[in-house]
């Protein structure tokens, strides 16, 4: 707040402070402070893209607020609503950085928490083909794949994941609960 103060032009003071209260936000217990937290958070997010619209970080940081903002809704209505707007928002950062598998791939859990799975593998799709090094985009077909209960497909998922990292326990854990559904 106080290098806001000092530079109210600089973007990213305000990008930071905006993604403090968010983070802030995922921490606090009560929820009418929570979504204070998640307004101010907003506010500040939309001053850094009024300052500079064509920075992805900013676009992507307000699909981010709102995809979290939408998890601790407890109401449905308002949970999708908040993933709509996440992911209308993630198109304006795919607009802005076509090239940018990590947004694709957030893009994509979007639509996964939507329940459309199809545009969560179509997304996911989009960013192997600029990426096929990067094993969060295995695991996070495989997260669709598991929850249309296609367990061959997960598993090849996965170890396309672990053959990247084998390291990364998600994919392990995520393979052998889908190899303990299969008959």
């Amino acid at each position: 707040q106080r290098a806001v103060d000092l530079t109210p032009r600089e973007d990213y003071y305000y990008l930071f402070l905006g993604r403090a209260l968010l983070e802030r936000a995922k921490i606090e217990m009560d929820a009418a402070q929570r979504d204070a937290l998640f307004q101010r958070a907003l506010d500040e997010l939309e001053t850094a893209q009024r300052l500079n619209p064509r920075n992805t970080d900013h676009t992507a940081n307000l699909a981010r607020l709102y995809r979290t903002w939408a998890e601790f809704a407890a109401d449905a209505a308002l949970r999708q609503e908040r993933l709509q707007v996440a992911s209308t928002i993630y198109d304006a950062a795919t607009d802005l950085s076509p090239h940018s598998a990590q947004i694709l791939n957030e893009w994509g859990l979007v639509y996964h928490l939507l329940g459309d799975y199809d545009a969560a593998l179509a997304a996911y799709d989009r960013s192997l083909a600029l990426d096929r090094e990067f094993p969060q985009t295995y695991l996070l077909r495989s997260d669709v794949f598991l929850a249309r209960q296609e367990w061959s497909a997960a598993v090849d998922a996965c170890r396309q994941a672990t053959a990247l990292d084998p390291a990364l326990v998600q994919a392990w854990s995520a393979m052998g609960y889908a190899h303990s559904q299969m008959e």
